[in-house]
Order: C-alpha cells, then sequence, then structure tokens
C-alpha cells in the first residue's frame, strides 16, 4: 500500500513540474550527493537526435561506410548468408 501511495505521489508531482518546466530541464542541486537534471522524455529525445546530428556531420566518408559494411555483416551473419 505504501509504495502504490508513493507511485501515486511521484506521478502527481511529476505532473505539476511537466507544467512548470515547459520542456526546460530541471536542475536537482543535491548536496553531497551527485547532482540530477530532470528533463521531459521529448526532450531528452531531442537531445539524443541532436547529438546523433552533430556526430554524424564530424564523420568522414570512410567512417561512414564501415559502419555500413559492419551492419551489412551483421545482417549476412544472422541470415542465410545472403541478401534479400
Amino acid at each position: 500500500m505504501k509504495y502504490a501511495a508513493a507511485t501515486e505521489a511521484l506521478h502527481a508531482a511529476l505532473d505539476v513540474l511537466e507544467v512548470g518546466l515547459e520542456g526546460m530541464p530541471l536542475a536537482i542541486e543535491r548536496p553531497d550527493k551527485e547532482d540530477f537534471v530532470l528533463v521531459s522524455a521529448e526532450t531528452y529525445s531531442n537531445l539524443l537526435k541532436k547529438i546523433y546530428d552533430l556526430e554524424e556531420e564530424l564523420k568522414t566518408d570512410e567512417q561512414r561506410e564501415a559502419e555500413e559494411q559492419e551492419v551489412l555483416n551483421l545482417l549476412v551473419g544472422r541470415g542465410s548468408g545472403r541478401l534479400i
């Protein structure tokens, strides 16, 4: 019962935070402990996409070709040995 009440309280707090955050991260400072940053799933996904896009821009053609070859090798290795 205590777990259900705590979960419900956490969900209510997150609902309040969601409205207050307006898509911005919330830094949570914890003295003598590791700090946290709270972001919505959408904001997190957008950050990952931006990081991926930046990494892609920095890759050379040789690096892209090596990654493509690695994926092809994995696909061939998992299948019958031929590409469809």
